[in-house]
This record gives structure tokens, C-alpha cells and sequence, in this order.
């Protein structure tokens, strides 16, 4: 289970990395070449949100298929 979750967390790590890494090169391409420094800078803005959303939807999920078997209503005996 441990297993599935350092997997899904290496997935999505690796998804971050490549979605920030383009937002940084429109970023530039689009402020050398039309100058458009300052609307732009949105872009990675944007993008450290997407990679927020991705990494709590995946930890989210891992963490579903890790408790399967835990039941949420079982009453706590006092």
C-alpha cells in the first residue's frame, strides 16, 4: 500500500516538474519575443496552482485505495 502511494506521489512529482517547466519557457519565449513581460507573469501562477490541485487529487486518491478496508462508521467503543 506504502508502495502505491510513494508511486502515485513519484507520478504526480514528476507531472509538477514538466507542467512548471513549460510555464517558465512560454513565459520567456512570450517576454522576448512580444515583450509581454508583465501580463504574463500569471502563467506560473497558474501553473503553482494546477500542480497544488494535481498533488492533493493524487494524494487524495492514494489515500482512498490505501483505507478500502478501514470503515469510517464504525462506531468507536467507549
Amino acid at each position: 500500500m506504502e508502495k502505491e502511494k510513494l508511486k502515485s506521489q513519484i507520478i504526480s512529482d514528476c507531472v509538477c516538474g514538466i507542467i512548471m517547466l513549460l510555464s517558465i519557457a512560454i513565459y520567456l519565449i512570450i517576454g522576448l519575443f512580444w515583450g509581454l513581460w508583465h501580463p504574463c507573469w500569471a502563467i506560473i501562477i497558474i501553473a503553482g496552482l494546477v500542480c497544488g490541485l494535481i498533488h492533493v487529487i493524487v494524494d487524495t486518491v492514494a489515500m482512498l485505495k490505501t483505507s478500502k478496508n478501514i470503515n469510517v462508521n464504525k462506531k468507536i467503543d467507549e
